[in-house]
Parts: C-alpha cells; structure tokens; sequence
C-alpha cells in the first residue's frame, strides 16, 4: 500500500491525471476520528483533509482502499479528518471546519477538471452511495453509513452532497 503524504491540489492533479480512463467516482466521507488522523484514517482513503484544510495524499488513485463497502474499485475516496462521535443529529466535537469543507470541494473539483468529467457525474457521498447500496440512513443495517449527510450543525439532512458538488462546480 503507498504511504500517505503531504501535498497540495498540484500534487492531486498529477495523482488524478495518472488514472484518467480508470475512475468512475470520487466518494466524499469522513474519517469518524478526530482532527489528527490515527492508523486507520491514514490507509482507507486517497485524500484526506486536515482540520486547517491541507491534505494528506497518495500518489495512486487507482489503488482500492477500503473506503466504500463493495465498491471501492475506480473509485477515489475523499475524506474529512474528524467527526468521531457524530449523531444524524450533532457532528460531535470534531465537525468539518469550513477549511475543510472549501478545501473537499476544491480537491472534488481538482479531480473533477484532470479526468475531464462533471462534479455532478463523478461526486457522491458516502451517504448517497450507501442509500444506492441499502445501507444509508433509514435501512435499519447495524453497519449504516451516513458520511456527509449534512456538512454543518443545524443543516438538513442530506444536503451535504449537494453543497460539496456546488462548492465544487463554482
């Protein structure tokens, strides 16, 4: 498995131009630990956003991690460092920071613009995946997914997507 690094979206162009043909979709999540990432964090996902919005990397996309259940070939995973202790009600202690929200959106895009496809065609959330696959909020599975159901306190349920595909597109 390749180590995770520092970077930038530079560094996220040149990852993403290097499996251009391969990637059918960017899924958003977030990491259920804390703002500093712990051993798990650091091997289930290619982008992961730091609370001050830098981003830790690999540099192979096309590599399948363990982010999405089942359906994690052709499919690069971007996450949040943080929300452990997250309700569907409260985001808990370690919420996504607004750096780390334009930050997802510009990596999204990024990514996005080097394989010259859509936000709206590559984008989903964890949430949204997890619906499509029966596991999503409301399905009654033990091992619910609900990754960026809503991105913010106080927001509704299952905007999160669609935020994150707007900030992205702008």
């Amino acid at each position: 498995m390749s180590e995770m690094r520092p970077g930038t979206l530079a560094d996220i162009r040149v990852a993403a131009l290097a499996v251009k043909g391969q990637i059918r979709q960017i899924t958003g999540h977030w990491s259920a630990g804390r703002y500093v990432p712990n051993a798990t964090d650091l091997k289930d996902y290619h982008v992961l956003i730091l609370q001050d919005g830098s981003y830790l990397y690999r540099d192979d996309f096309a590599e399948v991690l363990a982010h999405t259940w089942h359906d994690n070939t052709g499919n690069i995973g971007v996450a949040f460092a943080g929300c452990f202790e997250a309700t569907t009600e409260n985001l808990g202690p370690y919420a996504p920071t607004e750096a780390q929200i334009a930050a997802m959106a510009l990596a999204v895009r990024t990514i996005c613009d080097a394989l010259e496809e859509a936000v709206d065609d590559l984008f989903k959330t964890h949430c949204e995946q997890a619906l499509i696959d029966g596991y999503g909020p409301g399905s009654g599975d033990e091992q619910t997914r609900w990754d960026l159901w809503f991105i913010r306190d106080g927001e509704e349920q299952g905007t999160g997507g669609d935020q994150i595909r707007r900030l992205a597109a702008a």
